[in-house]
């Protein structure tokens, strides 16, 4: 993706807009910690449904293997499949954070807009999660959150992140989300710093 090109097309949607800050997910095969488990297991289901498959192509007709192939269509997301996804996903991702809303661009996906803005004084609430490689994720929401236990539960990662391995729209109240940047504290301060002085009532 070329990050110049994007910033052409936007032209920021309103006039006198500040680019505050701009960048792209982290690039390549990301493994949370949970992955160290479940790649293992996967990968014993995927050998027994293989050897399975391999004695009844031996012993019986071949059509019974058509009922295994969902399983193992199933093993082949859960090693390499999901990893493969969330990579090309993140390559088509280009974040613009202006003085009053943020900018996605998506490429390469037919099921969501090419780009979506988010105006940050309508955000109810911003949540940052951070990660074992010093990457983090900016969650936005739809809601506040009162009880302290609920922001705790979102500040950690997701595990449903594990079988479809991104922030955006998993929960309801989830609107939009920066992910996986690494300079995510930083650019969460800044969101925070936008969003107070939006609120701020004008003097005069």
């Amino acid at each position: 993706m070329n990050p110049s090109t994007l910033e052409k097309s936007t032209a920021s949607s309103e006039k006198n807009q500040e680019v505050l800050w701009s960048g792209t997910p982290v690039q390549g095969i990301l493994f949370q910690s949970a992955d160290y488990v479940l790649i293992p297991v996967a990968v014993a289901i995927d050998v027994a449904i293989l050897f399975y498959a391999y004695r009844i192509i031996a012993s019986t007709s071949a059509w019974y293997l058509i009922l295994l192939s969902p399983f193992i269509w199933v093993g082949y997301y859960m090693t390499i499949g999901r990893f493969r996804a969330d990579a090309k996903r993140r390559r088509g991702i280009f974040y613009e954070l202006t003085s009053s809303q943020l900018i996605i661009h998506r490429q390469g996906n037919m099921f969501t807009d090419p780009i979506s803005i988010h105006r940050l004084s309508a955000i109810p609430n911003v949540v940052l999660q951070s990660f074992n490689d010093g990457t983090g994720t900016i969650l936005f929401l739809d809601r506040s959150f009162n009880n302290s236990r609920e922001m705790r539960m979102l500040q950690k990662k997701s595990w449903r992140q594990l079988f479809y391995r991104r922030s955006t729209n998993q929960d309801p109240w989830v609107s939009a989300s920066i992910d996986r940047i690494f300079n995510a504290k930083e650019v969460y301060s800044l969101i925070q710093d936008r969003r107070q002085k939006a609120t701020l009532p004008v003097s005069g």
